[in-house]
């Protein structure tokens, strides 16, 4: 996995580093943006970073993650939840997408060490500030959008902010711990209505052995009966019946 690392220093933007996944780093030709950024490859340098800055950057360079498929899939005028919306960049697409009727968008924004090697963990968020800036910019992009209702919950946390059998579908993308993404499954097993659609990320290729995200999809499919209704791209869909 590419992972794009932005420096910056009293608002201004010093560098950027594309990080491999095998930890070297190399220089890319991304031109120049509408400030005249400099790109350099910088090595063992702190993370220092804006958050609005790196989202800016990170939504221009680091796509849609070969999702584009999905926009067939997700029913358009919709009832919708996303969770794990991290900086939002997929909150974006889904409502250029979708144009949901309603679109919850949770997340708690809680940095989390003990998961060191996710972004909300240390790799790119290392502190609560930092994860409190992120929500920050969430709230000032989609805040003011009448289709659009922000929480900042965890799954356990949701009994009262989304009704049962309310959502035509809901796209899991938190954290990919067993435990977490089978509690996720159960929770939305509820919100989700009679006819509505479970989708997810990173459910692996399963070339190797399973992935925690798929061991805890056979598992939650095992006890409600449901079938797994397609993997692609490392996407996911069940489809509730």
């Amino acid at each position: 996995m590419e992972r794009w690392e932005i420096f910056t220093r009293n608002m201004n933007v010093l560098s950027v580093t594309l990080t491999l996944q095998h930890g070297s780093s190399k220089h890319t030709t991304l031109g120049k943006s509408k400030d005249e950024l400099d790109v350099q490859v910088l090595h063992n340098t702190p993370i220092i970073y804006d958050m609005k800055l790196f989202s800016i950057f990170e939504r221009k360079t680091s796509d849609k993650r070969g999702r584009d498929f999905l926009k067939k899939s997700i029913p358009k005028n919709s009832v919708g939840c996303e969770l794990g919306v991290w900086k939002g960049e997929f909150s974006e697409l889904l409502l250029e997408w979708v144009k949901p009727t309603k679109l919850y968008l949770v997340d708690p924004w809680l940095f989390q060490p003990e998961f060191s090697q996710s972004w909300y963990g240390g790799t790119v968020a290392n502190t609560q500030a930092a994860m409190d800036d992120i929500y920050k910019d969430i709230c000032e992009r989609f805040g003011n959008k009448a289709n659009v209702q922000i929480v900042r919950k965890k799954t356990e946390e949701l009994v009262d902010e989304i009704p049962d059998h309310s959502l035509d579908w809901a796209y899991i993308d938190a954290n990919h711990a067993y435990d977490h993404v089978l509690r996720d499954l159960r929770t939305f097993e509820l919100k989700i209505k009679h006819g509505g659609i479970f989708f997810g990320d990173d459910y692996g290729s399963g070339k190797k052995s399973p992935s925690p995200v798929a061991e805890a999809v056979q598992d939650f499919l095992k006890e409600s009966g449901y079938s797994l209704s397609w993997v692609k791209k490392r996407q996911f869909c069940i489809h509730k019946p």
